[in-house]
């Protein structure tokens, strides 16, 4: 079993006691200490007749202080220490670590070789040997846990009978027997609760066939997320906030903008280093993803240092969050919250406890996807198609391994890193390289389908030209209107056509160098792209053909145009 982040606290606490090594005061009692006041008896019995000095009172006062602060420490963390022996013996043994991890962190914070009082000292000691021992007892009772095979737990049942079970119909008491065990195969401090409770039964009832998709596709993720997770040195199962948030599906997208396997807003995306532009959104690539979201769940923690606080925080926002607690509200389960939220960490615990062992819950003979993986090879702007011709692959096959792109072309204007089935390195560099070079040259124009909210301007900006340039390209004059729905013509990156005036400088018929075009109008062609075609602008070749409205042009119609010999 790995130890998670719980574990591992209480564990290296131990470890320092055993050695000598605990830490000093905390900088908050340091504060403390030195807001001590000193009285006016302490001033007045700063009396050389007396023998005893102010410095001497304060010091006292001090030392007193620390006293005081010593014992109610000692006090909390026996309190813990005893809630964690109950549960040990009511079986909860994700409780008793939890209680066991905040009384590891409490000694921390004191220095026994610095305490004065030596009874005191004496009792620290005691109190953590005692906590070690007990500490061993809970891991003995993991390992054999985690040695039992789960399916024999249902012929132990005094009551359901194992296939009533499987389809949610248990008895209470027998549930919380089969979640407290596996618990224990956990490294996520999971609870019993009615929420909880009610989870379990929503998944194994209701949610079903929804919950035996998401358990099918977990496993193409889960060893990529498990993998990156464990770099980050977090608990494993966090994993499983994917099956809540996309049940690992990469090109989920929600009502609210959220996209990809962790759901991230196009904000906190971009602030953990996700890109999006026109060509791709890095939010629905499972590796970027994931390794964004395990650096958002540290840092929350190193804020909140509370699991539960953490995945509210994820899901609900940090500011809901700093909210309750400014009002003295620091537990999850009494926090007001939307009502997503306080369904979100139940339902997460509820995945986790299925996901254990799911033929105790009713999911048999489910066939999990195969992992990911994948090679990697750069490419330049390259069609999909050929690239996946080349792999020797479908189309659908390679776009499902590359589900950050948002075209069928890899993206213009630079090299890209394109994922391809492990294997097929050697033969797709063979074969790329055998394509022509004209294929590695983007359109100089894009379609785009507007809509709700967009405006001209607000696409220029987006796309990174002007608002004349988009008007030009669709024949629109000097009209700003566009609807929903409509197809727009804009520059595609790394194409020259920004480089391109929207009004060139006009060439004088007169010029000795000029050379005159018949040109024959084709079907869809706009002045503008004949204008760009042979760089000249397009209101001069209005003027040449006595052209009144752009729009009137039509196809096997005769057009004169001037041009630089």
């Amino acid at each position: 079993m790995r130890l998670g982040p719980v574990s591992i606290a209480a564990l290296t606490v131990i470890t320092l006691f055993t050695s000598g090594c605990l830490t000093q005061f905390t900088a908050n009692q340091a504060d403390g200490l030195s807001k001590i006041e000193v009285t006016e008896d302490a001033v007045t019995a700063n009396n050389p007749e007396t023998g005893v000095t102010a410095d001497a009172v304060s010091e006292s006062a001090i030392e007193n202080k620390i006293e005081s602060e010593e014992e109610k420490t000692l006090s909390d963390i026996v309190k813990l220490y005893e809630e964690a022996l109950d549960a040990i013996e009511n079986g909860d043994y994700s409780l008793a670590e939890a209680r066991f991890d905040s009384a590891a962190v409490l000694s921390s914070e004191v220095d026994i070789s610095a305490i004065t009082d030596k009874t005191l000292a004496l009792r620290y000691s005691a109190t953590l040997s005692s906590i070690f021992q007990d500490y061993g007892r809970l891991y003995k009772n993991v390992d054999r846990v985690n040695q039992e095979e789960p399916l024999n737990w249902l012929d132990q049942l005094s009551e359901t009978k194992p296939e009533d079970f499987k389809y949610g119909m248990w008895k209470d008491d027998e549930l919380i027997e089969v979640v407290r065990k596996l618990a224990l195969r956990s490294d996520f401090p999971l609870e019993y609760n009615e929420q909880v409770k009610k989870a379990i039964y929503f998944f194994q009832t209701v949610g079903k066939k929804d919950m035996e998709e998401r358990i099918s596709r977990s496993g193409r993720y889960l060893p990529m997320i498990e993998k990156i997770l464990d770099e980050h040195d977090l608990p494993l199962d966090l994993a499983y906030i994917a099956m809540i948030e996309s049940g690992f599906n990469a090109r989920a997208y929600s009502r609210a903008h959220c996209s990809g396997l962790w759901q991230f807003a196009s904000a906190t995306g971009r602030l953990y280093g996700l890109k999006k532009n026109q060509w791709y959104d890095q939010r629905y690539d499972p590796v970027k993803s994931t390794k964004a979201a395990a650096r958002h769940l540290s840092d929350l923690y190193k804020i909140y240092g509370d699991w539960y606080l953490v995945m509210a925080a994820y899901n609900w926002g940090p500011g809901g969050v700093n909210r309750q607690i400014k009002r003295g509200n620091t537990d999850f389960w009494t926090m007001k919250m939307p009502a997503e939220t306080r369904n979100y960490v139940p339902s997460f615990m509820a995945a986790v406890i299925i996901s254990k062992a799911p033929e105790l819950f009713g999911f048999e003979n489910i066939v999990k996807e195969e992992p990911l993986v994948f090679d990697t090879v750069e490419v330049q702007y390259t069609s999909l198609k050929a690239a996946a011709k080349c792999a020797e692959i479908d189309l659908e096959t390679l776009k499902e391994l590359n589900t950050e792109l948002k075209k069928n072309y890899t993206p213009a204007g630079q090299n890209y890193l394109l994922k391809i089935p492990a294997g097929k390195k050697e033969h797709f560099l063979t074969e790329y390289a055998k394509l022509k070079k004209e294929n590695f040259f983007p359109s100089e124009t894009d379609t785009y389908l507007v809509q709700h909210g967009d405006s001209l301007w607000e696409m220029s900006v987006r796309f990174k030209t002007s608002v004349g340039m988009i008007q030009a390209l669709n024949g629109m004059g000097d009209s700003t209107k566009i609807l929903p729905g409509q197809k727009l013509r804009i520059p595609a990156p790394g194409s020259t056509v920004n480089s391109y005036p929207v009004q060139a400088k006009a060439v004088s018929a007169d010029s000795e160098d000029d050379e005159e075009i018949t040109y024959t109008i084709k079907n869809k062609d706009t002045l503008y792209e004949i204008a760009l075609k042979y760089k000249v602008s397009y209101r001069d070749i209005m003027k040449w053909n006595k052209i009144k409205n752009h729009r009137t042009i039509k196809p096997g119609q005769k057009i004169i145009i001037l041009t630089k010999r």
